[in-house]
């Protein structure tokens, strides 16, 4: 029963910790993503123009 409990709190401990550096990890990939959009922006309507 004690055993199993203290699994269970490991077990939020673990996810509270993992959350936040699974939400930065994608934050820091849709900014990157957005950069690289803007970045080729230009390069896609260069051959859409030309």
């Amino acid at each position: 029963m004690d055993s199993s409990y203290r699994m269970i709190m490991l077990e939020i401990l673990a996810i509270r910790k993992v959350i936040p550096v699974l939400i930065l990890g994608l934050i820091v990939r849709g900014v990157l993503g957005v950069q690289k959009v803007i970045f080729l922006m230009p390069e896609i309507e260069s051959e859409i123009v030309a």
